[in-house]
């Protein structure tokens, strides 16, 4: 053997002993190799065998130590993740981020109890599953389209690189997150799921995606500013008709939205309001009777919506994960993270409609293999002809402007490596 030092000597010597050792051990549970061996004697000559023992001894060693850092390094199930490299023209910005000048219609759409359990199920519970479960608080969902005058980390360096503005469409379905504890479903928090969201430009779209796992897509849009807010909305993005090989990706219209009635002052508006609370409360108690009162869908127990709305910090929870490099129908990464998302300001707000009152909407999906938004998130409303668009008419529709804060998330779940 090749030394070149005592300390060599005495670790090539320990790793002998340590791979002689777990040669034995495995000798002894396989007896008629033991018997093999002892009959014929050894294959290889002393000086391989050396080596070998040597070279199983450090393999176990190097077990070890990853065994160590992994379970007894301070109670953590990892090591200390390493520096990130940062390049000039980063577009993954460092969070947490500060958010001001939104400008966000919203519009609550009723869907499928049924259709929304089966999307927490797909890309939620069945990971997380018996730990932790989302299940959704109520059969609507809401579709806002907004435009952001300033979205900037806070924190150096990309504190000092500047700011962004954004346009994005989302869609948003509220949950409750908790355990099933015999017949009771315990719950302990709520959390907003994002199945589709849409923005205007890269960076938005790299950092959701890379620093949350934000199922981001580039989109272009138009939304008319609040003293138009009449006029037609639309997303546009990158959509397959069909999901075949000859099919190439398409630039079409995803969503249309346009007002059947003209409203002729901001006084004919349903309401106006002053504050954050006052907004939440005004929809609350409009979208759900008995003062913000809703029943835990399947178990009829009654649960105080406007409670946690106006009083606990609501996060967004996402399914992250990246493709594997050597397999791609594997991930190298997964995970479920909830990211906490405050009002810091709020500036002003109104009600747009509500059923028969203010402007009339109606909402447009169109239907593509890429973008089943309809099918999955159970929007049918009476008999509707395949591959047709869908109008819908929202229960309720605001316009709201505030500030907020996006800050760092926390890993619920994580798949291990």
């Amino acid at each position: 053997m090749n030394v070149n030092s005592a300390a060599q000597l005495l670790q090539t010597g320990f790793r002998t002993a340590l791979g002689a050792s777990s040669a034995i051990a495995e000798l002894l549970h396989n007896p008629q190799k033991l018997a093999d061996i002892l009959t014929n004697g050894p294959q290889s000559s002393p000086e391989q065998l050396l080596q070998d023992l040597a070279a199983r001894g450090e393999s176990i060693e190097q077990e070890a130590q990853k065994f160590g850092e992994t379970f007894l390094s301070g109670g953590s199930n990892h090591s200390k993740p390493p520096q990130y490299i940062e390049r000039a023209n980063e577009q993954c910005f460092l969070q947490p981020y500060d958010i001001k000048g939104t400008n966000l219609y919203g519009f609550v759409l009723e869907s499928s109890l049924h259709q929304l359990q089966n999307l927490c199920d797909k890309y939620l519970n069945n990971l997380t599953s018996p730990q932790i479960e989302y299940r959704p608080a109520t059969h609507y969902i809401l579709l806002t389209f907004g435009t952001i005058d300033s979205l900037a980390s806070r924190d150096k360096p990309d504190r000092d690189r500047g700011y962004i503005d954004e346009q994005e469409v989302v869609i948003w379905v509220l949950t409750m997150v908790g355990k099933q504890c015999g017949p009771v479903f315990k719950i302990d928090r709520f959390a907003w799921f994002v199945p589709y969201i849409f923005v205007s430009n890269s960076p938005a779209l790299v950092s959701g995606r890379e620093v949350y796992g934000i199922p981001k897509e580039i989109g272009s849009f138009k939304i008319p500013p609040i003293s138009q807010f009449q006029e037609p909305f639309s997303l546009h993005t990158y959509t397959w008709k069909t999901l075949t090989a000859q099919t190439e990706a398409q630039w079409e219209q995803l969503i249309r939205i346009s007002s059947k009635n003209k409203v002729e002052s901001e006084s004919q508006l349903p309401k106006t309001w002053a504050s954050y609370s006052e907004a939440v409360t005004n929809i609350t108690h409009l979208l759900f009777e008995n003062d913000g009162l809703i029943e835990v869908p399947g178990l009829g127990l009654p649960l105080n919506l406007l409670n946690y709305l106006l009083n606990a910090e609501i996060p967004v929870v996402m399914l992250k994960q990246f493709r594997d490099e050597q397999n791609g129908k594997k991930a190298c990464y997964q995970s479920i993270v909830e990211i906490p998302m405050k009002v810091s300001k709020f500036h002003a707000g109104c009600l747009l409609s509500f059923d028969s009152l203010g402007s009339q909407f109606d909402v447009t999906f169109y239907d593509f293999a890429s973008h089943p938004i309809v099918k999955e998130l159970g929007l049918y409303k009476g008999s509707t002809q395949p591959e047709q668009p869908v109008n819908i008419q929202p229960k309720l529709a605001f316009w709201l402007n505030f500030d907020f804060t996006v800050e760092n998330g926390t890993t619920v779940w994580k798949a291990h490596s």
